[in-house]
């Protein structure tokens, strides 16, 4: 009889609220995952189905280029919806599996309501998610199809050998500990100290640029130019050359937000610290040579991500034509929007589903 398999740790979903909005079609602009049935399942409804292979790994549905949507979606609609991989079929939901299976959810969504964040801090009981039970289902249906006690130990193993390390440079502090430590600290916006986490410059292929879907204009990417300002370009679903929307170079004073908008980031950045992808992109950070202990890195990270995040609510308030100075609570959701996608793209020590 095998080791029986841990179930999701699934806290990170509790409390919130989903409801699809079919015009959006944010998550379209990707190129999902397909195993052996899913991709025969696709070629056999559109043979004409473009795949490609990624590291030799999975084969992904292909998206039309400069950033267009995927090969199925057409005037906002999924083709291939019954059909659909199951990436797409767990969406809004994030699995991550380092020394544990954890779900959390892809805030970028803009069918989920943030409005849970503003206690997250403080961790109050919350009952379970809203909407979500068939993408639930889905997650753990795909789950129990990988090898996931292999990925536990795995992740075990590099996290052993990473705290190693640290403690050899003086920088031992348990993961929880750090993580406590953290979540009512003070935090300080300094966007005069700068950001580390602009979105890519423009060199970089436009489908691989930060999104969000804009209630008036869209799905938009962000990317920097090298005047160090945010240029932003609404896509098509159908591919093609983007349309430049301007560009946003910082501003002066630092934007202010007004109470609603601090307690929502602060409960943000709480939940970000609550979430394992987080972690283990630090890890994979402290890895490849950052020199940061694990609670200096993970502030770091924290207080570099809340600079953003107010970054890019000021830029967005400016595309819809604000001042981008006085950030209110549905400015900072924004930025959160702009941002959240971002993270859990960022890559770590674990697996991903």
């Amino acid at each position: 009889m095998g080791t029986p398999v841990p179930p999701i740790d699934e806290s990170l979903l509790r409390g919130f609220a989903f409801t699809c909005r079919p015009e959006c079609g944010l998550c379209c602009y990707a190129t999902p995952a397909v195993d052996v049935d899913e991709r025969r399942r696709l070629l056999t409804l559109d043979a004409a189905t473009p795949f490609e292979t990624e590291d030799g790994a999975w084969d992904q549905i292909g998206a039309r280029p400069d950033g267009g949507a995927c090969h199925f979606l057409t005037d906002a609609k999924c083709r291939a919806y019954g059909l659909r991989p199951f990436p797409c079929r767990t969406y809004p939901i994030h699995v991550h599996v380092g020394t544990r299976p954890q779900a959390t959810l892809v805030l970028a969504c803009p069918g989920l309501s943030l409005a849970p964040l503003d206690a997250w801090s403080a961790r109050p009981a919350a009952g379970p998610p809203r909407g979500l039970e068939v993408e639930l289902a889905a997650a753990r249906t795909e789950y129990l199809s990988v090898p996931v006690n292999s990925w536990i130990d795995e992740g075990r193993r590099s996290e052993r050998m990473l705290l190693k390390r640290l403690a050899r440079r003086g920088g031992a502090i348990e993961p929880e500990l750090v993580r406590d430590s953290l979540r009512n600290s003070p935090l300080a916006i300094d966007l005069e100290g700068g950001v580390r986490l602009p979105p890519p410059g423009p060199e970089t292929p436009i489908s691989e640029l930060p999104l969000f879907e804009d209630e008036r204009l869209g799905i938009v990417v962000l990317r920097g130019n090298e005047e160090d300002e945010y240029e932003l370009l609404k896509v098509r679903e159908t591919g093609g050359a983007p349309e430049s929307l301007g560009q946003f170079p910082a501003i002066e004073p630092v934007p202010s937000l007004d109470p609603a908008a601090l307690r929502r980031l602060t409960g943000y950045l709480a939940y970000l610290l609550d979430r394992d992808a987080f972690l283990w992109s630090t890890y994979q950070e402290l890895r490849t040579g950052a020199p940061e202990p694990l609670a200096a890195g993970l502030a770091s990270l924290r207080d570099a991500t809340a600079n953003e995040v107010v970054v890019r609510a000021s830029v967005r308030a400016r595309l819809r034509g604000g001042d981008g100075i006085r950030l209110t609570v549905e400015d900072l959701d924004r930025g959160i929007r702009a941002m959240d996608g971002d993270l859990l793209d960022r890559p770590t020590m674990g697996r991903v589903l």
